[in-house]
């Protein structure tokens, strides 16, 4: 831990946040591979919807939208119980998305992967009082259940 803490100090004063974390061997890995899908989606779905909005013309309206957000999504996890339950209502307008990019010759793979992913959560219709914990675990596919 000592030599994790000498590897932080390299950095202390730049805009690299480094901090030892508390876990096993991989979780580095996993923390890394935990923010930068997050981060790479987020971006990459940024760009597909500037491009619909550009070729509809509203691309100007689309920006002004995005400046009214003030959400910080990915620390919001309090909010995902929220999402569990209505994924029985966002998965078929994220099917309706992929539909719109592709009838504009756009990529509608993202869209359809959204969907797939809110469909895990089919069985959670309408339940706001799930624990996170549940929210998250029904994620998993059948045969990778911890």
């Amino acid at each position: 831990m000592e030599a994790v803490g000498r590897v932080a100090a390299v950095f202390e004063g730049t805009a690299v946040l480094a901090r030892p974390l508390d876990a096993g061997v991989g979780a580095a890995s996993a923390l890394k591979m935990a923010f930068a899908s997050f981060q790479k989606s987020a971006r990459t779905l940024a760009a597909v919807s500037h491009a619909l909005a550009t070729r509809h013309g509203v691309d100007a309206e689309l920006t002004l939208e995005a400046e009214s957000i003030t959400s910080r999504i990915l620390a919001e996890v309090d909010y995902l119980p929220s999402v569990a339950a209505r994924a029985w209502r966002w998965a078929p307008e994220m099917e309706e998305i992929a539909a719109t990019l592709r009838s504009t010759g756009l990529p509608p793979d993202l869209a359809e992967a959204g969907a797939t992913v809110l469909r895990h959560w089919t069985a959670d219709k309408d339940r706001f009082d799930l624990p996170l914990e549940k929210v998250l675990a029904h994620l998993h596919t059948p045969d990778d259940q911890d």
